[in-house]
Formats: C-alpha cells, structure tokens, sequence
C-alpha cells in the first residue's frame, strides 16, 4: 500500500535522499539488513539537516539508539516532527521522550491492564475507555495541548488517502506536520474547529 502513494521512493542507507527533492522516502531493511550504526547515522544525518519528518514503525526497536534520543529531544526546534508506533506503552525498552515529549496521542484497544494504566497517566483515557473502542478499527486521538480527547472511526479508503498524499506533497516543505497527522488519524471525528 505506501509503495503506491505517489511520489514514494524506496531507499537504503547507501542513498543519498537527504539533499533531494520533497517527498516519502522509505527505508524498510530486513531482519538480516538491519544495521543499527548506518541507521544511528541516518538520524545524525536527519538531525543535521533538519527540516525532515519521520514516520518510525516498531519505535521500542531502536529506544537505545543515542542520535534516536537526539532527535526525540531536539527535533521539534530543528522541524523534525516524528510520528512513531508502539504496541506496548508499559514495556521497559520504550524511551520515556517517546511518550514525555508527544503533543498527540493515539489509541487503539489494549487488552493488558498495564499498558492501560500507562496510557491513563498521560491521557484522559481511561480504563473503561478501551471497552467502547471496536478491536483494531477505531481509536482515541488525544491532543495534549488542549486536553481533548476524540474517538476516531476507521480510516476512509485508500483512494481518500492517496489523494490527501498527493495534495500534501504539492504544498511547500514546511507544511504543519501536525495537521497532517489530525487528517490523516481522524478523518471522521477531528475537532470542529480543524481545517486542513
């Protein structure tokens, strides 16, 4: 599905993307490729730059990675906006910036009681909460910011989101990441007051 949202370029770590055109660059090593100093560099080098979004999936993967910190800790300052995905809130690996330096939260089901209570302490989604959410289709968007809290119905179809891609892709580099993300997480359910 990403590789056909226009304008996607599969990458390695041997390219240099960095210095070229807008657009979604995805490096997706396997298993075997997995190399944790080119990609340690590889966030050195977006931190350098700055002025890059980042969209990591399995981020408790690489918590321990020192330029992965960096960028968690000073990439708002350099626009470096990092949407990123975990499964396990309350798992030991997860580095604390992850959740302690979010400005939007979102939720699907957890079953485990401790992940729950996790997401309790930095939310105002409560236990009970998970009870309503329909399993691996809706989920609860948080803004961290106001302190508002919405239940998302499940994303639109692809076709919706390969023209949202398109459009986002034709704006100027510095477009509000932010906005972005509340579009493309609440297609059915954003604040009243939201226009993308």
């Amino acid at each position: 599905m990403l590789y056909d949202i226009p304008k996607v370029r599969p990458i390695t770590f041997n390219d240099n993307f960095l210095n070229t055109k807008n657009g979604l660059y995805i490096i997706e090593p396997l298993p075997n490729e997995y190399d944790e100093e080119r990609l340690n560099q590889l966030f050195f080098k977006i931190w350098s730059i700055g002025n890059c979004g980042l969209f990591i999936d399995e981020a408790m993967d690489i918590g321990h990675l020192e330029n992965y910190k960096l960028i968690l800790r000073q990439g708002r300052e350099k626009q470096i906006p990092v949407i990123q995905c975990i499964q396990r809130p309350s798992d030991r690996t997860l580095n604390r910036h992850v959740i302690s330096e979010s400005e939007y939260y979102q939720v699907f089901y957890l079953n485990d009681k401790r992940d729950r209570k996790v997401v309790e302490n930095f939310t105002t989604i409560k236990d009970e909460d998970f009870n309503e959410l329909e399993i691996s289709r809706e989920s609860y968007y948080f803004i961290v910011k106001t302190n508002e809290l919405f239940k998302l119905e499940p994303a639109p179809d692809i076709d919706t989101i390969y023209s949202i891609f398109e459009r986002k892709l034709k704006e100027k580099p510095n477009i509000l990441w932010d906005k972005l993300l509340a579009k493309l997480a609440g297609f059915a359910s954003e604040p009243a007051s939201f226009k993308v």
